[in-house]
């Protein structure tokens, strides 16, 4: 989310490329690591001279490198490469000035990513241009925290100068489920605070943060409710950390990105927020809907398709009135489900008429999965067994008593002389490889008291 240069500063409002990265909740809040994200976008000021915003994406097929696209053509303007090969890229999000001298000329770009080895989650700024990192890394959350996303707040003392900027990062804890936003200072890695957001059961799926014309700085969490899909969105003042709000999305969409319309009357002011969310129809064949709710009262102000359902969408970025109509506008970028190059598609968010399309460098490839079930001539059930002998269980290690829901069981393949068996309560045991075995001895106990029923250790 890029600022529009014809408005005060206090409209720099920096967001996330949101990266789909899924995860896995039981009841129990057993989280899986992140998988490989796909691709995303956000933009940036114009600093080509070309009067319309630059593009980065993430492609997916490079682990830690996005690409800088011409805003005018398309045209790749340069790779900008993040950590090493022992991170994964998770997020990413933009600084439109990333000098803090007030003037948006120098756009920089930060990657939240995630140690592959030791879960640590670290954020790390470098310049859109040149690609040179601006200060240290900063350090978020702790390794029991699956990293969800990424927005910067480019005001984060809130005295009206965006020359403070903060990382905002997304997270769900891995043991109790807890959804959290820290906010931490680039220049000093100083956390500002960490706030909570919704109940362990949702699941969180995008950030933003953003400082109203004459308003404190506010971050707002998009998330599902996986019981009834329902998404809603919940925002708090950083200063502070109080609710200011949450509402719902609408029941019928499944919503994976946000972003902030930071002048949703169109007055030339960013005071008026409104909430952009895109996602899936549940029911039906319409994809990548669009919606527009205002902050202040909650209006919804638009609900369209911003591409056909020939194309998924890979993410969005709200970019400043691009054809002149006092509106933002939105650019969405697409990949063809049957395979093909990137395209990202402008739109007039007011009135939802086409004003460009961009074509970008080659899509990862066909979506994953498959578009309807294949026909299976070939993999058939084998003919119903002639052999009617009986059979009979007969019990084992009966001196070990009764183990308490064992899930697993199995031996190392250098030791036959022990068994190993794991618990839904979190214990794994083991014991010597002899009928008349009387006890068994701790290895790990991860203490899951009275799981929930499809919860515990998985």
């Amino acid at each position: 989310m890029i600022m529009n240069h014809s408005r005060p500063a206090t409209a720099n409002l920096l967001r996330s490329g949101i990266l789909f990265a899924a995860l896995v909740v039981s009841n129990g809040h057993a989280l899986a690591p992140p998988p490989m994200p796909t691709a995303g976008i956000v933009a940036l000021p114009d600093y080509v001279g070309a009067a319309m915003p630059e593009y980065v994406i993430y492609r997916g097929d490079e682990q830690n490198a996005l690409t800088v696209l011409d805003g005018n053509d398309g045209s790749e303007l340069r790779t900008v490469s993040f950590f090493s090969s022992a991170w994964q890229t998770q997020d990413f999000a933009a600084l439109a000035d990333g000098n803090g001298d007030g003037m948006p000329d120098d756009p920089a770009i930060a990657v939240l990513a995630r140690n592959t080895v030791t879960g640590q989650l670290k954020v790390q700024l470098r310049d859109a241009a040149t690609g040179i990192r601006i200060g240290d890394n900063i350090v978020a959350f702790s390794a029991d925290w699956i990293p969800l996303g990424l927005a910067i707040l480019a005001d984060a003392d809130g005295n009206g100068v965006a020359n403070d900027p903060a990382a905002a990062v997304l997270g769900q804890n891995t043991l109790d489920g807890r959804i959290a936003v820290d906010l931490i200072r680039f220049s000093d890695g100083t956390r500002l605070g960490r706030w909570r957001f919704f109940s362990p059961d949702w699941q969180a799926k995008d950030v933003v943060a953003y400082v109203p014309a004459g308003g404190a700085p506010r971050v707002a969490v998009l998330a599902t409710n996986p019981v009834n899909g329902q998404s809603k969105i919940q925002y708090r003042l950083t200063t502070t950390g109080a609710r200011t709000g949450m509402f719902a999305t609408g029941p019928d969409i499944n919503t994976f990105a946000m972003d902030i319309v930071p002048d949703a009357d169109g007055n030339g002011t960013a005071d008026d927020p409104a909430f952009a969310v895109i996602g899936k129809k549940a029911s039906g064949t319409q994809n990548n809907i669009l919606i527009i709710v205002r902050e202040s009262d909650r209006t919804r102000l638009a609900y369209w398709s911003v591409i056909n359902s020939s194309y998924a969408a890979r993410g969005m970025a709200i970019i400043p009135d691009i054809n002149l109509t006092g509106y933002d506008d939105i650019a969405a970028l697409a990949q063809p489900v049957g395979g093909g190059n990137l395209l990202i598609k402008l739109r007039d968010l007011e009135a939802g008429n086409n004003i460009d399309t961009l074509t970008g460098p080659p899509a990862i490839g066909p979506l994953p999965g498959l578009d309807q079930r294949p026909a299976n001539s070939t993999c058939v059930a084998p003919e119903r067994p002639t052999n009617t002998s009986g059979y009979r269980l007969e019990q084992v290690f009966a001196g070990l008593g009764i183990l308490l829901e064992p899930l697993w069981m199995g031996q190392p393949p250098d030791d036959a002389g022990r068994w190993f068996v794991a618990q839904r309560d979190g214990l794994i045991l083991a014991f010597d490889n002899n009928p008349g075995v009387s006890a068994t001895s701790t290895v790990l106990n991860l203490s899951i008291a009275n799981p929930p029923d499809e919860g515990g250790l998985l």
